[in-house]
């Protein structure tokens, strides 16, 4: 079984928000706009201390976020 979390990226500029995103994904995270023009980051294999370190680091760095899903396969 495989976790994943999708957020959402609430910033009011997402657009600039993704080079700091980039930097604190790993190689198999993925980051793209949905159909709703909305800027998503989906964290594969995410454990729940991986999901809370980068929610803290999107925090720290101003980016706003939610939870759009998280689940586990």
């Amino acid at each position: 079984m495989t976790d994943y979390v999708l957020l959402k990226v609430t910033s009011s500029d997402a657009e600039s928000a993704v080079p700091v995103i980039s930097k604190t994904l790993h190689s198999f995270d993925y980051i793209g706009y949905g159909n709703d023009g909305g800027l998503y980051i989906l964290l594969t294999d995410a454990s729940k201390e991986r999901g809370d370190c980068l929610k803290a680091e999107l925090s720290q760095n101003g980016i706003g976020f939610v939870i759009s899903e998280e689940t586990k396969l």
